[in-house]
């Protein structure tokens, strides 16, 4: 199982932490899509570690124990 973790207005409607099961070739885009998140909303993608904009992470392939973490934009002051 791969888990998930949405931060802030990302887990409206999906949680803190989502479990999305593995399969062969799957990939941030893909899990992505089955949580119904647009990569638009999301700033930055960490995956077993290594992080970068949702745009360089999308064709990442995830492992069968991987960690996702999606973030999305900080504002404030």
């Amino acid at each position: 199982m791969i888990t998930v973790k949405l931060y802030a207005y990302l887990r409206d409607n999906r949680g803190k932490v989502v479990e999305v099961e593995y399969r062969e070739g799957l990939t941030i885009q893909m899990i992505a899509d089955q949580l119904s998140l647009d990569l638009n909303d999301v700033s930055i993608v960490i995956c077993d570690g290594k992080d970068d904009i949702p745009s360089k992470m999308k064709d990442v392939l995830v492992k069968p124990d991987s960690l996702v973490h999606f973030f999305p934009p900080v504002a404030g002051g």
